[in-house]
């Protein structure tokens, strides 16, 4: 399977930034890397599909009260923000491979 990269978006339910790096740097076979400049936003580059990396997240959600979303970044989509040079790097060295 082929290396994606998703925006992973959550409120503070799910635990804090450092519980949630925590779990993604444990799995690095399918989660190589990751980055972040926003307080609530992850980006992450995965072998997972969307779905299998939110029910790998979703091991933080003990109680079952976390909202977040994993979303794909695809080439070419209808995107636009505002970001650090650093996170646009980031991003296009995974959406263009």
């Amino acid at each position: 399977m082929k290396k994606k990269i998703y925006c992973l978006n959550f409120n503070d339910n799910l635990g804090t930034r450092d519980q949630i790096t925590s779990l993604l740097d444990s799995n690095r076979d399918k989660i190589p890397n990751w980055y972040y400049c926003m307080t609530n936003t992850i980006f992450i580059v995965s072998f997972y599909t969307a779905k299998e990396l939110a029910e790998f997240i979703k091991k933080l959600d003990k109680d079952n009260v976390a909202r977040f979303f994993v979303q794909e970044i695809i080439p070419n989509s209808n995107s636009w923000g505002c970001l650090p040079q650093d996170a646009h790097s980031f991003i296009n060295k995974y959406v263009s491979q």
